[in-house]
């Protein structure tokens, strides 16, 4: 095949592979920038609430995981990946779904269900890249639904007692603690994690 523009002579597989190398440079310049927007959202999410904010109060990332509703303060929380690549951990105790590659670190992909000892499955589309640990960790949850700043006054007590929950929103989201839930990884994980 002759072009115009050269006047050389290509074969139709170098076509094919040229498009094909495009391609895929598209595809990675994609990913990356749908990493960035995601990565200054957790950024701007993990801002402390301003001064004036009413009551104190603090923001909140609120998500879905195995069908129930929960909140984590967005101070505990680094970024949030959009459906990380998990890969299987043979003779791992429940609570880790696999581990993930981020920039170059190996994190636990925790399963955010067990942690919380509920039965329903879930999707484990986000990972809710978790600030604080021993261990580089991400909760997988279903899906991110809001951020929002919640007053300490709107908490109650939940009917039920876990070292990560901190109460009950008025919407009925649990609200989890950060430090509960590092102190639960690090229990199910056998003390080596929090």
């Amino acid at each position: 095949m002759k072009t115009e523009e050269t006047g050389g002579d290509f074969s139709l597989s170098e076509v094919v592979e040229g498009l094909l190398g495009r391609a895929e440079e598209a595809a990675r310049m994609r990913a990356r920038v749908e990493s960035d927007i995601l990565a200054r959202r957790a950024a701007e999410l993990a801002q402390p609430a301003a001064a004036d904010a009413a009551a104190r109060a603090d923001v909140y990332v609120f998500f879905v995981a195995g069908g129930g509703r929960f909140a984590l303060p967005a101070a505990e929380i680094e970024e949030i990946i959009a459906r990380p690549s998990l890969t299987p951990v043979p003779r791992a105790p429940a609570i880790v779904a696999g581990v993930f590659n981020r920039r170059g670190v190996l994190y636990l992909a925790l399963d955010t269900q067990a942690l919380l000892n509920s039965q329903n499955g879930g999707q484990n589309n986000y990972a809710l890249v978790l600030r604080g640990g021993a261990v580089p960790a991400g909760l997988m949850v279903d899906d991110v639904s809001a951020t929002r700043a919640l007053p300490a006054a709107s908490i109650r007590p939940a009917d039920f007692s876990a070292k990560a929950l901190r109460g009950i929103g008025a919407q009925g989201d649990v609200i989890l603690d950060g430090a509960g839930v590092w102190a639960e990884i690090g229990r199910a994980l056998g003390g080596g994690a929090g």
